[in-house]
């Protein structure tokens, strides 16, 4: 499975603004490499990736900011965030590859 760039940027800018020295634990060698190199909106990346940097960006900021992400989180009493769940008609990720 890959993910669209668009979302795998939307990943290393967290990385890049949280401090990169926090995650280098967390990372692999190959994760650490797409922190340093030009990410492509248009380019399809590796999902195994795309979900450590995003699991280690939660970890991390999540820590830093203990009761922000805790129950209850992300919800919302607008119906209009709700009703447009599932809408998009560019799918992020793409099975196969």
């Amino acid at each position: 499975m890959q993910v669209k760039g668009s979302m795998m940027m939307f990943v290393v800018k967290g990385v890049r603004a949280a401090g990169v020295e926090h995650f280098e634990p967390l990372l692999t060698v190959e994760d650490r490499g797409y922190l340093t190199q030009r990410i492509l909106p248009i380019n399809w990346y590796p999902f195994a990736n795309y979900k450590r940097l995003f699991d280690s960006l939660v970890s991390v900021v999540a820590r830093a900011t203990p009761g922000r992400y805790g129950s209850g989180a992300g919800t919302t009493d607008r119906p209009s965030s709700r009703a447009s769940i599932g809408r998009s008609s560019f799918p992020a990720t793409r099975f196969g590859r």
